[in-house]
């Protein structure tokens, strides 16, 4: 009994390194972006720096949990971009 937990502790490990390594080689055929051009693809994704800079007010609604979750309460959180006069 013992031979086959050892056996399947190896093949844990070595399926392990397998993936570690698949997951290398895979990883370096895709070129390397920059923080710039990933912010750039999400803001293009959500309809632009102008979408996004119309927006005056956002609301969010869900549950929050308290006490490992015996306790929860609805929750609204808004927010308002705020006035600038120059």
């Amino acid at each position: 009994m013992i031979g086959l937990i050892d056996m399947l502790a190896a093949w844990k490990r070595t399926a392990s390194l397998l993936l570690f390594v698949a997951v290398l080689s895979f990883g370096q055929d895709k070129p390397e972006q920059t923080v710039d051009q990933i912010v750039e693809h999400h803001v293009d994704a959500l309809g632009g720096i102008e979408k996004m800079r119309a927006i005056q007010t956002f609301s969010a609604t869900g549950k929050a949990s308290m006490m490992a979750g015996r306790i929860q309460a609805p929750m609204v959180m808004q927010m308002k971009r705020p006035s600038r006069s120059a």
